[in-house]
């Protein structure tokens, strides 16, 4: 049975990197929200079925506060307010793509040099995690950077559930972040309503 679960994690963990590729190239604002809204959720599964494996709750609220925050509350509050489907941000897709496989590879090389002792998918929760950067550094709109931190995130949780699966401050941590989140979004959001159809926004 855990080994069953574990090879559904695997495939779950190889589609939640696609995702933050596809996050990397796209510019368009709404299928940034859908993405990463779809991203979120591929974690909240994981974490559930890592609260199957290792039989602890912990592990079932972070599924439960992960689907609640970063899959559901934060991407409708921001498509309330992104109502253009031309808002986007400026991004170079040729470039970005050749920076994405730069990111998994090099994610993949820092993860087995230090954490050599650790399962070998925890390049993905890292890969996550410096493309949640990568996507930060390079937007200038607030809706992209808010996109970019949910997706560092959901790397750094993932990460701390497979370096320190038994540990119950994992939730703390979650929910620490989530609630950092949702005040990026309280201060940002009349921003975003005032400020809607400004150039800086828009690219």
């Amino acid at each position: 049975m855990i080994a069953v679960l574990s090879s559904i994690i695997l495939l779950l963990a190889v589609l939640s990197l696609l995702t933050a590729i596809y996050l990397n190239i796209e510019s368009y604002h709404k299928p940034l929200i859908k993405w990463v809204s779809i991203q979120s959720i591929i974690i909240a599964i994981i974490f559930f079925l890592y609260g199957c494996i290792y039989h602890n709750e912990s592990f079932y609220l972070l599924s439960m506060f992960t689907l609640f925050f970063r899959a559901i509350l934060i991407p409708i509050v921001l498509s309330k307010y992104v109502k253009d489907p031309l808002q986007r941000s400026r991004t170079r897709p040729a470039i970005y793509s050749i920076v994405s496989i730069f990111i998994i590879v090099l994610s993949y090389y820092l993860y087995t040099t230090i954490f050599f002792i650790f399962p070998v998918i925890g390049a993905i929760p890292l890969s996550l995690l410096l493309s949640g950067l990568f996507i930060l550094a390079s937007r200038r709109s607030t809706t992209g950077k808010l996109i970019g931190y949910i997706v560092e995130e959901n790397g750094i949780l993932f990460l701390t559930a497979i370096l320190v699966p038994t540990l119950p401050f994992i939730v703390e941590v979650g929910v620490t972040l989530d609630l950092v989140a949702v005040l990026i979004v309280a201060v940002i959001m009349k921003d975003l309503k005032l400020d809607l159809n400004l150039p800086e926004l828009r690219g």
